[in-house]
């Protein structure tokens, strides 16, 4: 069955079907998306294709009813993604949600029009630690948080992310997943007060002192199952000299055929026609 980009199909027994592009607010869960959908339509059958981080915004896409079979095609789609990565700072889960791990000054960003290329069209990325990513059984969040710290180490190509608590190491080798990054653009960069962001300000303690911080705005298209806060980290890691780096910033502007332009706010499902 063919599904126009939000308009519901109700059956004969008022059950809606349909396809929503929704444009997903900051610090809220996908989960928390699918509740409120649920709730205005007063149906449980609803589903995302492809979860965003409560720091994200942007595109998500509710798959209701009947369209829920969909849920494989739309999450294949290739995606299309505005990042801002702030060089400097790097913290466990390469994102305003993790821990500080390292802090350096950085004077400027020279090198990375040089850099961007080397991920274009292709590149092999490690997996993240906290990653819903199976290993032997155990996602890696869970261990991530299950245990009281972990470390990274590389040996012969490959990526190991050790996992501590008191009396209990464990070690596991990261996956690698091959993306296909068509399109990797720099749209431009600015200088910014970290320290006056709600980041800085919860992290004031680690900043020793640092303040002023480079930050680049990119646009990336890239395959399904690439981690964007992972391609920031490998973009500032292939800067010359290795630059600690994350994400500060993160939406989604297009999956498959879909753009942003198509989304609806959070608080207009109610309103929904059928078509």
């Amino acid at each position: 069955m063919h599904y126009k980009v939000n308009v519901l199909q109700i059956d004969d027994f008022g059950r809606p079907s349909g396809i929503l592009a929704i444009n997903k607010p900051v610090d809220i869960t996908s989960h928390d998306v699918v509740y409120k959908v649920r709730k205005a339509l007063n149906t449980r059958v609803v589903g995302h294709a492809g979860a965003l981080d409560p720091f994200a915004t942007g595109l998500i896409i509710i798959m209701v009813g009947k369209a829920t079979k969909l849920a494989d095609t739309y999450i294949a789609h290739d995606k299309e993604y505005k990042a801002k990565i702030l060089f400097g700072i790097s913290t466990d889960s390469a994102d305003t949600e993790g821990k500080v791990t390292e802090v350096m000054e950085v004077q400027n960003l020279d090198d990375l029009e040089n850099v961007l290329p080397k991920f274009v069209p292709e590149y092999d990325q490690f997996v993240p630690v906290f990653s819903s990513v199976k290993v032997n059984g155990d996602k890696l969040r869970e261990l991530a948080r299950k245990y009281d710290s972990f470390e990274l180490s590389d040996r012969d190509g490959k990526r190991f992310v050790t996992f501590h608590r008191e009396n209990d190491d464990k070690e596991v080798e990261l996956p690698q997943h091959h993306c296909r990054i068509p399109k990797l653009e720099l749209l431009g960069t600015e200088t910014i007060d970290i320290s006056k962001t709600e980041f800085g300000k919860k992290n004031v303690n680690e900043l020793a002192g640092i303040t002023q911080l480079p930050t680049a705005d990119i646009l990336v298209a890239c395959s399904k199952g690439t981690y964007i806060r992972a391609l920031a980290e490998d973009i500032g890691n292939a800067m010359e000299p290795q630059l600690p780096a994350m994400l500060i910033g993160l939406e989604r502007t297009r999956v498959g055929e879909i753009s942003i332009d198509q989304a609806l706010e959070i608080d207009a499902i109610g309103n929904l026609i059928a078509g």
